[in-house]
């Protein structure tokens, strides 16, 4: 039987209104406040709850997430085991395997979007101010009587005087948090136009304002500190924000450290291809993807034959693939990266997590008392 409290916050919050089978509450490596409910009379459905608290200047976050392939609806024993079988699956190595459906290809744009991934704004402030400024105004040839004859082929030249102008000149700054932690968790992915490049640059955040990212300078992938990450930044800062992980963190922590170590993507850096975009998205979710550069995908899909001459490789931005095959995919190619000095690689991960301790206590959501938490 379940609560009547946890029947109206699951009617009121979740908007849940079918009858309740069954309540179960668990917790895996990476949220403690995760809930299943089997909903419906014959059929039934299963929903799988994600609920992270406010912290800091976050928001809190209820995700709701439908179980719909590998079990009989009309069974309800079927349906707690499905249950029993998802728990598993959602402590596992690819928690997001539980909920997307691996039978089938799934276009990339519909993976890397809600519900599985949050977006929102972090605030920022534009700060404008005038300042004086002055120019020189060059002196230049003129041809005398020029304007009046078309004839002479002769003409005395002589030069107009030079001088200095001022003006006022109107500069607008863009401010942006001086403490990231409080508006971001290790391995949210952060967006921002950089206004010298013209384009949107891309970071994995990994906590106490140090990022890694891929820059169009062709120098590879680096760790990067928050201040020299948003120089020349204007702007929205966008933050993006997993519900359910794709990867374990433990893994793209150590696949972060060969792609520094290795400079992966050095020299290989194309706005096509091999963008930033490209690479956090790759990094997070094993998913390279990338909704930037629309141009050169419609000059691809336009044109296939001369754009797969001229860019060498087919584009498959909005391709259907199967996630659990792109998953193994990225991590092999993680994997096989070349290292030079592969004792490179443990003081890379020093670097990022500084201490388990510190690094675990950032990202685990604590646990919640039920009388406390908003949604058990």
């Amino acid at each position: 039987m379940v609560d009547n409290k946890i029947k109206q916050l699951l009617e009121n919050k979740i908007n849940i209104l079918e009858p309740i089978k069954e309540f179960t509450q668990f917790e895996t490596w990476w949220n403690r406040n995760l809930a299943a409910v089997i909903v419906g009379d014959c059929p039934y459905s299963i929903w799988l709850l994600v609920y992270e608290p406010k912290k800091k200047k976050m928001e809190e976050v209820i995700g709701k997430f439908a179980i719909t392939n590998g079990y009989d609806k009309n069974s309800l024993e079927n349906s707690k085991n499905k249950v029993k079988e998802s728990i598993n699956e959602l402590n596992g190595d690819n928690p997001i395997l539980a909920i997307i459906n691996t039978d089938e290809n799934i276009l990339k744009k519909n993976i890397i979007n809600e519900p599985y991934i949050i977006r929102n704004e972090i605030p920022h402030h534009n700060l404008s101010f005038t300042r004086r400024e002055s120019r020189l105004i060059y002196h230049y040839p003129y041809y005398p009587g020029a304007d009046n004859s078309s004839t002479n082929s002769t003409f005395t030249y002589m030069w107009r005087d030079t001088w200095i102008e001022e003006y006022d000149e109107t500069y607008t700054v863009a401010e942006y948090p001086d403490s990231p932690d409080d508006y971001l968790k290790p391995l949210d992915i952060i967006k921002i136009r950089n206004e010298v490049k013209e384009e949107y640059f891309f970071a994995i955040y990994l906590g106490k304002k140090n990022c890694c990212c891929l820059k169009p300078d062709n120098e590879g992938v680096r760790l990067e500190n928050w201040d020299k990450f948003l120089e020349n930044a204007k702007g929205e800062l966008t933050r993006y924000h997993l519900v359910i992980p794709f990867i374990k963190w433990e893994s793209i922590i150590v696949n972060i450290a060969r792609s520094v170590a290795s400079n992966y993507k050095k020299g290989k850096y194309g706005h096509c291809y091999n963008n930033q975009e490209h690479y956090v998205w790759e990094q997070i979710t094993g998913i390279s993807y990338s909704q930037e550069f629309k141009f050169e995908r419609f000059l691809a899909y336009t044109f296939s034959k001369l754009s797969s001459f001229v860019l060498r490789k087919e584009i498959k931005e909005d391709s259907l693939v199967n996630l659990k095959e792109e998953l193994i995919k990225s991590q092999k190619n993680f994997e096989q990266l070349e290292v030079e000095n592969i004792f490179r690689i443990e003081e890379i991960i020093r670097e990022i997590k500084r201490s388990e301790v510190e690094w675990k206590a950032q990202i685990v959501v604590p646990t919640f008392p039920i009388s406390q938490c908003k949604l058990m």
